[in-house]
């Protein structure tokens, strides 16, 4: 009641390129493997779109629709690094996976 013009979209993770988390891991990686994979990325996307459908609203189903780019491991970068929540060109990007 007091937002009534407010909007919820979720958004799903991005897809994880692994070999590229190997390479710059956000920590110290002793164990070799990535501390994210695409594979967790996947369930928790999913969860995201059945809770979206759950609640009713719409979903940005980022994970699937950036891997249907040919050479999404290195593509994602055009996408991603411009896009820094809460900026017109985050808007944009969003867009333009959305269509």
């Amino acid at each position: 009641k007091l937002w009534p013009s407010t909007r919820i979209i979720l958004i799903t993770p991005p897809p994880i390129d692994e070999a590229a988390r190997l390479l710059d891991p956000y920590i110290d990686n002793l164990s070799g493997l990535p501390e994210r994979t695409n594979e967790s990325a996947g369930r928790y996307a999913k969860q995201c779109l059945a809770a979206a459908a759950e609640c009713g609203v719409p979903a940005i189903d980022l994970w699937t629709k950036m891997q249907q780019s040919p050479g999404w491991q290195k593509a994602y970068l055009r996408y991603l690094l411009p896009c820094i929540h809460g900026t017109r060109t985050y808007d944009l990007c969003l867009y333009k996976v959305r269509t």
